[in-house]
């Protein structure tokens, strides 16, 4: 009995840490506290394996427990057997527990990238910030699986939401000038109808009027009076005499008739022309009616692909996509804003089409095949959101491709491409293009994005030996030093001559024009080694073809010489002409 009453007065057992079984659970998310656990994302899972209890104050008799009572299913229960802690059941929820949680280093790093502070928005609070990256999450979860988005360049929720809430606003507008511009509609077509109520009640007075005049004479004077009062708005209402260009047929042949009739028939008459002036108004303010709503502009369905008007904001791809085609090779087609994942190679056939498209082109040099097969890679990097130093390699390989085959349409196009990834620091080449951007510039003479890209120059771009050679050359053409200019072109690094070669033969029309227009006489010798010619038969070749043969001379004495003065008319139209096809784009 002693020893029964020493056990009922023993205190319970009381964990001052969690119990043993959770402690398996504790070190898993201790792992993900900083990347999840604080920002509330372990939500996305099941429910915890361990639930905490309320510690029990004293052990139950064998007659205090009740015969049918249900406990929970993880509540304490004091066994004396010592296996209790590592009982099947609570290993395998450790286990699932673990597995849910193995996320990727990417979401890790694309999770924390979320919540820093330089990422913040003022119009992002947090609860609307952690909703939108549970739902991101989830949705690539469900579909692409979290292992296959590239979350390094996935857009952060803050950029999510706010080009959602950009979205809206604009519906909002949109929704707002369409209801303006239907209530001014009903203004205009209430408008309408009073004007024509009104010019009704008007004709009828003027009816009732003209069938109490006593004589002709004065229903005359008195329709003058009254004809004056309206003003021009009425000429169907000029009196009898008058030359009439308004009213009713039956009105101007009938009119004369009522000279020759008596009081009463005239009143008769009068009460008939009452009762048609107010149907023929009718009529015609239905007719009215009808003419108008058919010349309303109508109202077309909105492509989702046309820039304006937005009142259907285009669908957009929000989730990435991951495609499963394994085709190298594909035909160039448009995607749309939701892109079918087996018609888009995934990245690792990307990369095998890259090296194919570029053996490819060593081998058979075909332009118009491996342009189209370059067009349909970079569709394919784009609905996948894909940019990586790959996405650079491939605008870079097809800007090098154009650029040899002159096709200044798809170079720009890669250039333009080229200059925001660029900024990204994905790698890549970036002076050398960046030199080949100002010789493009120079061609297409825009002067604007000139002067954009040279106040955007780094240090380190400045130290660059392609950059100093572009820049240099910009400088020659710029102050009219021709000399310098062309021995910069024989010295172009990489592949910048190709672009150089696109205006070469203008600033070359430019430099004889001015030479012509100082110099008398000028031998052919000197003009092939000032314009960059390799032999003085090239130079004679060059001049023969913009019709200045007659003005060359000596050909067999000194080399030839040209007539300056003579020729300069020749050069100076074949210079405007030259400078005048240059489009802004740079494509004729």
């Amino acid at each position: 009995m002693r020893a029964a009453a020493a056990i009922r007065e023993r205190p319970p057992p009381v964990w001052t840490s969690n119990p043993p079984w959770a402690q398996d659970r504790m070190q898993f998310q201790q792992q993900h506290t900083e990347s999840f656990g604080q920002f509330g994302l372990l939500s996305i899972t099941d429910s915890t394996a361990y639930t905490s209890v309320p510690a029990r104050q004293a052990f139950a008799t064998e007659q205090d427990a009740p015969v049918n009572s249900t406990q929970h299913p993880h509540a304490v229960t004091h066994s004396p057997s010592p296996d209790m802690q590592q009982s099947p059941h609570n290993t395998g929820n450790a286990e699932s527990t673990r597995q849910k949680h193995n996320f990727p280093p990417a979401l890790v790093n694309y999770v924390t990238r979320a919540f820093l502070p330089e990422n913040g928005h003022p119009e992002v609070d947090s609860p609307a910030l952690h909703h939108k990256l549970k739902q991101i999450i989830n949705g690539a979860a469900e579909h692409a699986g979290l292992t296959n988005v590239d979350w390094d360049n996935h857009p952060l929720p803050q950029q999510v939401l706010l080009r959602e809430r950009e979205q809206e606003r604009e519906l909002a507008r949109e929704e707002d000038r369409e209801r303006t511009r239907q209530r001014e509609q009903e203004r205009a077509r209430q408008r309408e109808q009073d004007r024509a109520r009104q010019q009704d009640r008007d004709r009828g007075s003027m009816q009732r009027k003209r069938a109490r005049s006593p004589s002709p004479v004065a229903t005359s004077s008195s329709k003058k009076r009254k004809s004056s009062d309206l003003g021009p708005s009425h000429h169907d209402e000029s009196p009898h005499g008058q030359a009439n260009f308004g009213g009713n047929l039956d009105e101007r042949v009938t009119y004369p008739i009522r000279e020759k009739l008596s009081k009463k028939q005239r009143k008769r008459l009068g009460a008939a022309d009452q009762g048609r002036g107010t149907y023929a108004g009718e009529v015609e303010a239905r007719r009215r009616e009808r003419f108008r709503v058919t010349t309303e502009p109508p109202t077309y369905l909105v492509s989702p692909f046309t820039p304006a008007p937005r009142a259907i904001p285009p669908p957009t791809n929000e989730e990435p996509i991951v495609g499963t085609c394994l085709n190298l090779e594909k035909p160039y087609f448009r995607q749309g804003d939701i892109a079918k994942a087996e018609l888009v190679r995934p990245v690792h056939v990307l990369e095998k089409t890259l090296e194919h498209l570029q053996r490819k082109w060593q081998q058979d040099k075909d332009y118009a095949y491996v342009c189209d097969q370059f067009k349909s890679l970079r569709v394919d990097l784009t609905v996948q959101h894909i940019k990586t130093p790959f996405t650079v390699a491939v605008y870079e390989s097809h800007a090098v491709i154009a650029m040899q085959m002159k096709d200044l349409g798809e170079y720009n196009q890669c250039q333009t491409q080229l200059h925001a990834l660029y900024k990204q620091n994905l790698g890549g080449s970036p002076q050398e293009f960046l030199a080949y951007r100002i010789f493009y510039f120079i061609h297409t003479c825009n002067r604007v994005m000139m002067n954009s890209v040279i106040a955007d120059l780094t240090p380190e771009d400045k130290k660059d030996p392609a950059v100093q050679h572009a820049l240099q050359l910009r400088s020659a053409l710029t102050l009219g030093n021709y000399r310098k200019f062309f021995k910069l072109y024989l010295t172009t690094p990489n592949l910048g001559g190709h672009l150089v070669d696109m205006f070469l033969e203008r600033e070359r029309l430019a430099a004889l024009a001015s030479l012509c227009k100082g110099f008398k006489i000028l031998k052919l010798r000197y003009l092939a080694e000032l314009l960059g010619f390799a032999t003085i038969g090239d130079c004679y070749q060059f001049l023969v073809k913009f019709g200045v043969e007659q003005h060359i001379s000596k050909l067999e004495e000194v080399g030839g010489q040209l007539a300056g003065k003579a020729s300069f008319p020749l050069f100076e139209a074949a210079k405007k002409a030259a400078f005048g096809k240059v489009d802004i784009m740079g494509q004729k």
